[in-house]
């Protein structure tokens, strides 16, 4: 490299906040559910250096009459209808799931034996319960402690919290 070359990256060495914009491509536009037609009229607009702000997941612009840049919200669509039907089946496990949940850690509760986490993992396992491994049963346990189907309290006199339903 001579003395007066640079690189990219030394080239924005100096500077402090730094953008860059792409019209979205043909086959990008497949992804969106319009046709390829349609995909000029799109630009990405992204920071590629920002020193001082949070990062920034950028924005699509649809670009209008006159050439003026208008922002908007792009959607990326189920690439196919087995997508769509493995996702609606997965949602419908995770609520078939939940539902056995619930009904177990009401029982136990009703008997004076209230279930922590733990304790409820033990149902794991492909002959268990919930027909499906520790990995699976604990994922479906967090996202329905987040979403409320499940809640956790610390009783007096307990170490560790242990699950309630309201069903």
């Amino acid at each position: 490299m001579t003395q007066h070359e640079t690189t990219a990256e030394q080239s924005y060495a100096g500077v402090r906040w730094a953008a860059a914009m792409a019209t979205l491509n043909k086959d990008e536009a497949k992804k969106f559910g319009m046709d390829a037609e349609d995909a000029g009229r799109y630009v990405r607009l992204d920071t590629v250096k920002n020193n001082y702000a949070a990062p920034w997941d950028g924005i699509w612009l649809e670009r209008q009459e006159g050439g003026v840049l208008v922002p908007v919200e792009l959607e990326q669509v189920a690439p196919n209808a087995k997508t769509a039907e493995k996702a609606a089946e997965s949602e419908d496990s995770f609520h078939a799931t939940v539902k056995k949940m619930q009904k177990l850690v009401k029982k136990k509760d009703e008997s004076g034996h209230p279930m922590t986490q733990r304790e409820l993992r033990q149902y794991a396992g492909k002959g268990g319960v919930f027909n499906m491994g520790d990995h699976s049963l604990r994922g479906i346990i967090k996202r329905a402690l987040e979403e409320s189907h499940i809640g956790e309290y610390t009783p007096e006199g307990h170490k560790n919290p242990v699950l309630r339903t309201w069903k």
